[in-house]
């Protein structure tokens, strides 16, 4: 079943030429990535966001892969947090985003001469709540491995098959995820959550997600943010809970203190997939 999948990405994305795909440099868009280069060569222009919103580990995986594939790659700076309708933080904030992005990729497009935009969505991201659904079919956007039904688990079964160096890389989504909707995003917020995050993940824990509460902020009381007591909830895989619980606790309590975080949770839940989606009607 997945072998017929893969032939039908490769003879779509044959049929389409030449294509630039929106490469974050996460699992679903390097497996896009490298099997577009198998199938259409040097017809693929990857391009890269630059922005406060995105990891810089992932904008130095993308230079490196692209590099090492010899795959044209370019890297455009987008300045987010100069959107007013994106820092608002509203729910369908992903399609300002989204909006800004795919209309900067179709100049590109158009100026390169490609008519065939690609992102790295796949299947089982149709289970989940996606604004930015909507801009990709305003701006007519592909998305080759949800076309071909090839889900998560199937994305990472054919990066060990291409053995590619994102095969065991955990989901990446961009640090305005972590922060409830109506909290306004600051770039001062974005910062604390990406290297509170990079810290976690030194101590072997691959799959973190640290939610960013500014206490106050949509009561009104600091509506810049800076009097906020902030608050992080983090969030790990379940095997990782003791570790987090016992073992390491005073040292990420410390550090994250210094990045700025006046109270520091562990969920004991565990990560789960868009956590904050359900509070996206209260």
């Amino acid at each position: 079943m997945l072998k017929k999948k893969l032939a039908r990405m490769v003879a779509s994305l044959k049929e389409m030429q030449a294509v630039l795909i929106s490469y974050s440099g996460g699992v679903d868009s390097s497996l896009l990535l490298e099997v577009a280069r198998q199938a259409l060569g040097n017809n693929v222009l990857a391009v890269t966001v630059d922005s406060p919103v995105y990891s810089k580990e992932e904008l130095e995986f993308a230079r490196r892969f692209t590099a090492k594939q010899n795959v044209r790659h370019k890297v455009i700076k987008i300045s987010h947090l100069n959107n007013p309708d994106f820092i608002k933080n509203p729910i369908n904030r992903c399609y300002y985003c989204k909006s800004e992005l795919f209309r900067l990729l179709r100049s590109i497009a158009g100026k390169s001469g490609i008519k065939f935009i690609l992102d790295g969505s796949n299947a089982s991201d149709l289970e989940d709540f996606r604004p930015g659904r909507q801009a990709k079919k305003e701006f007519g956007i592909r998305s080759p491995l949800e076309e071909c039904r090839i889900s998560k688990k199937e994305v990472y079964r054919l990066s060990r098959i291409y053995n590619l160096p994102s095969k065991t890389k955990p989901s990446t989504v961009c640090f305005a995820s972590r922060i409830p909707y109506g909290q306004k995003i600051r770039h001062q917020d974005l910062s604390m959550i990406e290297e509170a995050e990079s810290y976690i993940r030194s101590l072997g824990i691959k799959e973190v997600r640290l939610r960013h509460y500014n206490l106050g902020a949509s009561a009104g009381l600091a509506l810049n943010g800076s009097r906020c007591l902030k608050l992080a909830r983090i969030e790990v895989d379940k095997k990782d809970i003791p570790l987090l619980a016992a073992g390491r606790r005073r040292q990420v309590i410390r550090r994250l203190r210094r990045l700025g975080y006046n109270f520091v949770a562990l969920d004991l839940e565990g990560y789960r997939l868009g956590s904050l989606h359900q509070f996206k009607h209260g």
